[in-house]
């Protein structure tokens, strides 16, 4: 009787190990998935609107990459507005907000659109 329990208690291990080693396989391949680039990068000039003045800049993040952004310039005693973009799009994205907040008299002096996510638009991925 006790080997048949041992024969069980080793079969237990190889099916615990077989499944762990299944969801870590799952595990990665969804992490791979959620963190890919949809496209690969590409140009993004400014705009030419009569609604506010545009200003490209570059964001360095603390893990050395570089986020895309533009500064638009609008009435100086507007609150500031951070806009950022959806998942799969880039800063272009904004622009119809941004204008809708111009007209209404509500872009600051300083807002920001920019290309926060990751792997999006025209941000840098050193080792890639």
């Amino acid at each position: 009787m006790r080997h048949i329990t041992c024969q069980r208690f080793k079969l237990g291990l190889l099916v615990l190990g077989v499944l762990l080693t299944l969801w870590l396989l799952a595990s990665l391949a969804v992490a791979s998935w959620l963190t890919r680039r949809l496209q690969p990068p590409f140009p993004e000039p400014v705009p030419a609107a009569d609604w506010g003045k545009f200003e490209t800049h570059r964001l360095k993040t603390c893990d050395a990459q570089e986020i895309g952004a533009w500064l638009i310039v609008g009435a100086g005693d507007a609150p500031s507005v951070l806009l950022i973009h959806g998942i799969g799009t880039s800063r272009s994205a904004c622009l119809s907000r941004a204008r809708m907040l111009a007209a209404e008299g509500l872009l600051g002096a300083h807002d920001l659109t920019a290309d926060a996510w990751r792997l999006h638009g025209r941000l840098q991925r050193h080792g890639l």
